[in-house]
């Protein structure tokens, strides 16, 4: 069986609006707000909240046909931190959305530790005419571990807001991608793992997936544009599609941040 193939063609930025008419005025949208907090919360009550979460995440997966395993299940029986490494970067870590649309971001447990004791709340108070969102950071952790924690998130990317494209708000959040403090990372447009369900029953098919990118090459969203016809094939490629880094050298300048399609082959033998 071959793994999915993954043809990464970059799309130029979408077409601009019609010029303005010569009497009308051009509108300073501005970048809304965002700001950051530090939160107080116990070991105890983190502990029964992200197991909360886990409950209701598979309650979720399993009404819409997934079967998800929880997040760092296995990290409990690992036994050497070489192992501990591999496996905390594969998930470093793990998301969950309330039903008050509260997004929380949840780090891997510490080595030989059962929960985390590190967690986000991403708080959007967004309407579609202005980005607004306030990030609280909590930790349960060594006061050394949870300095290095709050500082490290002090600079965390506005996160995106849950309204349409074409909302005020959304375009707020594109202006503050452009102007972003980021740093690049290795290109990595790696393609999504083939789920062994879909490899298994011979079902391929093309992702095109839409995202945004900042100056640095950073993905920081990302959607279908194009269905395969398959969920879990949708879904496989959406997910790597936020740990890509494009190679922003090849970019033109004039492109260097904005919007890009790529399509993701699934191809079984």
């Amino acid at each position: 069986m071959l793994p999915a193939l993954l043809l990464m063609t970059l799309t130029s930025t979408p077409t601009p609006a019609p010029p303005a008419p010569p009497s009308a005025q051009p509108v300073n949208i501005g970048i809304g707000d965002y700001r950051m907090e530090t939160g107080k919360i116990s070991a105890q009550d983190l502990e029964a909240q992200f197991k909360k979460h886990v409950f209701l995440q598979s309650v979720q997966n399993r009404a819409a046909g997934y079967t998800v395993p929880a997040p760092w299940n296995d990290f409990v029986r690992i036994s050497d931190e070489t192992t501990y490494q591999t496996m905390l970067r594969a998930q470093p870590v793990w998301r969950y959305t309330d039903n008050d649309g509260n997004l929380w971001v949840y780090s891997a447990p510490g080595f030989k530790k059962t929960w985390p004791s590190k967690v986000l709340r991403i708080s959007g108070l967004t309407t579609f005419t202005k980005y607004a969102v306030v990030v609280s950071a909590y930790c349960v952790d060594q006061q050394t571990v949870c300095q290095i924690f709050f500082e490290e998130n002090k600079t965390l990317p506005a996160p995106r807001p849950t309204t349409d494209h074409g909302d005020v708000a959304y375009q707020q959040w594109l202006k503050r991608v452009a102007q972003e403090p980021c740093s690049s990372r290795p290109v990595n447009m790696s393609p999504p793992k083939y789920p062994p369900n879909v490899l298994r029953d011979g079902i391929g098919g093309t992702v095109r997936i839409g995202f945004v990118y900042n100056r640095c090459g950073n993905v920081r969203d990302a959607w279908v544009v194009g269905s395969s016809g398959n969920r879990d094939l949708d879904r496989a490629a959406w997910n790597e599609a936020f740990k890509w880094q494009i190679d922003i050298e090849a970019v033109p300048e004039n492109q260097r941040s904005g919007m890009a399609v790529a399509p993701v082959v699934f191809a079984p033998e």
